[in-house]
């Protein structure tokens, strides 16, 4: 099973959307939206979501949800784009 961090904040319609693809897809996550946690951790935008210690942007995060299952598996352009199975 995957680690997965969303890091977001109230009222931010992008990792809003995250969330709702997540639970959509039924991940098990934790999600850290207290602003001072997120400045703590160095993070210059939300959201950023993290999947086994790496970091994505919205953008891969979005790539990354839409073609990944909860169980880990990744289809072949994630595979080559650096993500694990």
């Amino acid at each position: 099973m995957m680690k997965i961090t969303l890091y977001g904040l109230h009222g931010c319609p992008m990792c809003h959307y995250l969330e709702q693809l997540m639970n959509e897809k039924h991940y098990t996550f934790v999600k850290i939206d207290d602003e001072e946690k997120v400045k703590a951790m160095g993070l210059d935008s939300v959201p950023t979501l993290e999947v086994d210690g790496t970091r994505m942007n919205y953008g891969d995060a979005l790539k990354f949800i839409r073609c990944s299952n909860e169980n880990g598996g990744v289809c072949a352009s994630c595979v080559t784009g650096g993500w694990k199975v």
